[in-house]
């Protein structure tokens, strides 16, 4: 049996079967993971923080305001924040529903800022 099909049967050595993983299966820590923590956090909770949006954004659209059991209120509670944050900003003429969908336009603008500050930070960094 060659190590290839090692892949396929993996079961087959039950001490060794993770070596005969090819390469690019595997996976690695970035070696910058320690120092970036504080970008990569922020920008997973950023993206969970627009997935919930979005879905706070779909069931607006289809059910509007008769949803009203449990999920929608839990989902109401955890995203009111952030459309009432971004309701100040948007005038009073548009819907709740549009107000929700300008939040996930803004975290999805925090979110490109928050990868080129990222990208710029490692780049002083090999810059030296």
């Amino acid at each position: 049996m060659n190590p290839g099909s090692l892949v396929a049967l993996p079961f087959a050595w039950p001490i060794h079967w993770p070596l005969a993983w090819p390469v690019h299966w595997r996976v690695d820590w970035p070696v910058d993971w320690p120092v970036d923590w504080y970008v990569r956090g922020a920008s997973l909770a950023l993206a969970v923080l627009s997935y919930v949006l979005i879905v706070r954004l779909l069931l607006d659209f289809t059910f509007g305001l008769l949803g009203n059991n449990v999920v929608f209120r839990a989902l109401r509670w955890v995203t009111d924040p952030v459309v009432r944050a971004v309701g100040v900003i948007t005038p009073r003429v548009v819907p709740r529903a549009l107000v929700t969908g300008c939040a996930v336009l803004w975290i999805f603008a925090v979110r490109i800022t928050l990868v080129q500050v990222a990208a710029a930070m490692a780049m002083r960094r090999m810059m030296g």
